[in-house]
């Protein structure tokens, strides 16, 4: 079976733009969570993890295709393949793309509806059917890379590109590629969007506080994360120094409910990818949890680690980054998977903000509000879904990887 190692790492989110403003601000505890910005800012109630840095959506190549999802996965594959070392690859059938989404472009569904059904607009653009096709960012990172293998769109939900990544970790290491770029965007602050989710009661109306006593719900974010898998033998033959390997992907449908969690699938998820990485759950020293704030998902995540780790629960480090960049949906897990495996690489663990205590169905350590100094050789990162989507992925350390520039892997918390 062929090792596979993460070669390269591209982001963009409301804690930082680029990976190493990213760790930055996760191991400093910055909140990016606040009042939106216009149009979002009329709607009562609602507070979000917007990005505000728009020098990244002025790709000129990009110019026909507005939706921020798509531009930000753009500038986060490019800066991928510069990190691997990959600019200027020639197009190969052994490259893929698998990306994952929650849904097609929703703030251009805004907009397209609006000029017909509010303005009265008998035409419309026949651009917009590419613009808000679901595939439109793995097609044009395919295009740009000359990646002529499978180029794929997983829709999961709030799992989409945890499942993207899980997937294409089998192809490369059952042979069908020797390389990809994984993971996924999204942008979900549209008006409809926001609306919706606050009709669900699912948003919390002041911060997100996973694990914390008095949570009262999640809080939406927007961002991309896109890595370059290989397999390892490429990447040592190629001269490259890998962050991690990618060990083991884990994935469990509950069919219960579409909404609400059980933990049943949560747990056989984290076994899962336990197994399939070959390691006892002993050997893992970091989870970052899907952790969204909402007490029921919290909790039931709670009851599913202890299932999974036994007596081990109770000296695993847990944060959840989503209280930072918030919950960024279809973007969520592979944001959260390069927030898992750089502790790895740093030995630094980011930390739970706004917790104010324990909450009695939740008694593990999350990490509240500060990081910490951790030694860690295995990592385990969540992501749960509505829809019964669940899924887990594994890294571990690699002899002889990467080390992040002193700047981004600075330890000093003030």
């Amino acid at each position: 079976m062929r090792r596979v190692v993460v070669t390269g790492i591209g982001i963009v989110s409301p804690v930082g733009v680029g990976l190493l403003q990213f760790w930055r601000g996760l191991h400093k505890g910055r909140c990016a969570i606040a009042h939106p910005p216009a149009p979002l800012d009329t709607i009562p109630g609602l507070v979000t993890a917007h990005i505000h840095d728009n020098s990244i959506v002025g790709d000129a190549d990009l110019a026909p295709f507005p939706d921020r999802g798509t531009r930000f996965g753009f500038a986060a594959a490019a800066e991928a393949m510069r990190d691997a070392g990959l600019e200027g690859e020639a197009p190969s059938e052994r490259l893929g793309v698998v990306l994952g989404h929650s849904a097609s472009p929703t703030e251009q569904h805004d907009h397209i509806y609006y000029r017909l059904f509010a303005e009265g607009k008998n035409r419309t653009d026949p651009a917009n059917v590419p613009r808000v096709m679901i595939n439109a960012l793995a097609s044009h990172v395919a295009r740009r890379y000359g990646a002529r293998g499978p180029v794929l769109t997983i829709a999961g939900a709030c799992a989409s590109s945890a499942q993207a990544m899980g997937e294409a970790l089998l192809m490369v290491r059952g042979g069908r590629l020797d390389a990809a770029l994984v993971g996924g965007a999204d942008a979900p602050l549209s008006i409809a969007n926001c609306r919706s989710w606050l009709a669900l009661n699912a948003l919390a109306p002041d911060t997100c506080r996973p694990f914390s006593r008095d949570r009262k719900g999640t809080v939406l974010g927007e961002g991309a994360c896109i890595m370059v898998i290989e397999t390892e033998e490429r990447a040592r033959a190629r001269g490259v120094r890998p962050y991690a390997e990618f060990r083991g992907y884990g994935i469990y449908a509950d069919c219960d409910d579409l909404v609400r969690p059980s933990g049943v699938g949560a747990a056989a998820a984290m076994g899962a990818a336990l197994a399939d990485a070959g390691l006892p759950p002993g050997a893992i020293g970091y989870i970052n949890a899907h952790g969204t704030g909402t007490c029921l998902n919290d909790a039931t995540e709670t009851a599913a680690i202890r299932q999974v780790f036994g007596a081990h629960a109770a000296a695993l480090s847990i944060s959840s980054t989503k209280s930072m960049h918030g919950h960024t949906l279809g973007a969520a897990g592979a944001i959260e998977a390069a927030a898992a495996l750089l502790p790895l690489v740093a030995g630094i663990v980011p930390p739970t903000m706004n917790y104010l205590g324990a909450d009695p169905a939740c008694d593990l350590d999350y990490t509240p509000n500060r990081a910490v100094s951790r030694d860690v050789e295995a990592v385990l990162s969540n992501s749960f879904a509505f829809g019964g989507v669940n899924a887990a992925l594994v890294f571990s350390r690699i002899a002889h990887g990467r080390s992040l520039p002193q700047s981004a892997a600075d330890t000093s918390w003030t």
